[in-house]
């Protein structure tokens, strides 16, 4: 399994934020910044979109009438980046020698909102979909199944626990998964290596003395 990507959710500390909000964050100054750094950046209307390195972005969001400072983080692939990037927020907002003064560092919170990764090894037509969904049903009725051919020939299947939708993957024809929705790495694992199995139990014809059990 390959993590392809990680979103994240960045909140600062209430009274960086305050001191942050009532003194100078705006969006025209979020870009401001961006110009004057050189930093590669998008604007939108209720957004600016950052490159805080090659493949990772922050996203600082216009502030609501709640006053709270939405910013998120993507692009990615393991805790340790998403830290990183929460570093670079705090020194992109409180640069040392800046225009804002803090008797101490901000501190940030954060929060995985959705993990996606790829796995599988790619073969044309190696899956028989409809066996397999009997096989997921079969053996681990915490899976939701659901297919529609109709729409795409590959199968979608939910894993829950005791606190919900731990993750979800579509399974292809060719053998290809790719998974979403995820807070936990470990989430994902669990589901890949279920379906992993399975799907080579898909290619195996009576015999079932050995096949897995539901856990």
């Amino acid at each position: 399994m390959k993590v392809t990507n990680i979103k994240a959710s960045a909140k600062l500390d209430d009274y960086s934020t305050l001191v942050l909000v009532t003194s100078y964050y705006c969006l025209v100054w979020v870009e401001s910044k961006c110009l004057s750094l050189s930093l590669t950046h998008k604007k939108q209307s209720n957004f600016v979109t950052v490159k805080c390195n090659d493949k990772v972005w922050a996203t600082f969001f216009r502030v609501g009438a709640s006053g709270r400072l939405h910013i998120n983080i993507t692009g990615c692939t393991n805790v340790k980046e998403v830290k990183d990037a929460a570093a670079w927020v705090v020194e992109f907002l409180f640069p040392k020698g800046g225009e804002i003064k803090l008797d101490f560092r901000p501190i940030v919170t954060l929060k995985i909102d959705n993990i996606t990764a790829v796995a599988g090894h790619y073969e044309k037509n190696s899956v028989d979909i409809v066996k397999l969904k009997k096989l997921v049903t079969e053996f681990y009725p915490q899976f939701l199944c659901r297919q529609n051919p109709e729409i795409f020939s590959g199968l979608c299947v939910k894993y829950y626990t005791i606190e919900g939708a731990a993750a979800t993957a579509i399974i292809y024809r060719s053998g290809r998964i790719i998974l979403f929705g995820a807070k936990k790495t470990r989430d994902c694992k669990h589901l890949v290596e279920r379906l992993e199995l399975l799907i080579q139990w898909t290619k195996r014809v009576g015999n079932s003395s050995s096949w897995p059990t539901g856990s």
